[in-house]
């Protein structure tokens, strides 16, 4: 019986599907945070409020799902300090990603679906 029982399970695998997600809504529905690398020599104020300033445009609306910006400050010493900007979200899109890609460099900007590496 117990070998019968092991064959039905592997000659009949079953799938069960708890949600059904767009391909295209895939990456925006599933990102969470937006992650940074930071060299404490450029952060100052005026790099602070450029980017303040642009993030302005991505906040989200009243009810609308948003994400957390997550900075990995890199100091001179070589030590990373990872910084959740738990008051400050924005609505994940392709134009944010490209902007703060142009602005940092492609390798240092990605998203996840958690604050941690």
């Amino acid at each position: 019986k117990r070998s019968k029982l092991a064959w039905d399970i592997v000659s009949s695998p079953r799938i069960v599907v708890e949600e059904v997600i767009q391909l295209d809504r895939v990456r925006s529905d599933m990102v969470s945070h937006i992650h940074m690398v930071l060299y404490s020599s450029m952060v100052d104020d005026n790099f602070t409020d450029k980017l303040m300033t642009a993030m302005e445009k991505y906040e989200p609306f009243e009810g609308e799902r948003g994400c957390e910006l997550v900075c990995h400050v890199e100091t001179d010493s070589g030590n990373v300090h990872v910084l959740a900007l738990k008051n400050k979200k924005v609505v994940y899109t392709p134009e944010l990603l490209q902007f703060l890609r142009k602005e940092l460099g492609v390798a240092k900007v990605w998203v996840s679906n958690r604050a941690k590496r």
